[in-house]
């Protein structure tokens, strides 16, 4: 049974087997794929976070216990996690080798942001990969007959907007 639970975000591990990419064994490396494989759509999320002072309220990350008493690791919101981590660790973002202009951008972005940032969030607890299984799978798979996100179309979405 899942519990929400608010969570610092230093006890927050990034998924080291991330769907997203193949098998990494460390932080470091999996921060560096999200980057690499996202580029400007996870520096846009970056930039979102920041002017919104933190993460989309409607859309917890889902985590499980990473075996010691304190950390959890993230087995759904590891692209926010990365984005939310670079925005809160300036040392972390020059340690990695960004190019200079991605560096700048984030660094930039912090300091605007920094006093409004979240330090911790809330988060949706499951005890295993297993228990979270489809609430993942609905997530990153398509309508499935309705049980999943069924997206707007292009007259549904100029109405939300007021076109």
């Amino acid at each position: 049974m899942s519990k929400v639970k608010v969570i610092p975000i230093q006890n927050l591990l990034i998924d080291l087997q991330n769907p997203r990419y193949d098998p990494r064994t460390n932080q470091k490396e999996a921060i560096l794929t999200i980057i690499n494989e996202q580029g400007s759509k996870l520096l846009s999320l970056i930039e979102d976070i920041a002017n919104e002072s933190g993460l989309n309220p409607s859309e917890l990350p889902m985590v499980m216990p990473s075996g010691d008493d304190k950390s959890f690791i993230v087995i759904e919101g590891n692209r926010r996690l990365t984005a939310l981590k670079l925005l809160l660790t300036p040392s972390l973002v020059s340690s990695l080798n960004l190019p200079e202009s991605t560096t700048k951008k984030i660094k930039v972005l912090h300091e605007k942001a920094k006093d409004t940032l979240p330090t911790e969030i809330p988060c949706t607890i499951f005890e295993s990969r297993e228990e979270a299984k489809h609430w993942i799978e609905l997530r990153h798979t398509g309508e499935n007959g309705g049980v999943g996100i069924v997206p707007w179309d292009s007259i549904q979405t100029q109405r939300f907007r007021g076109a």
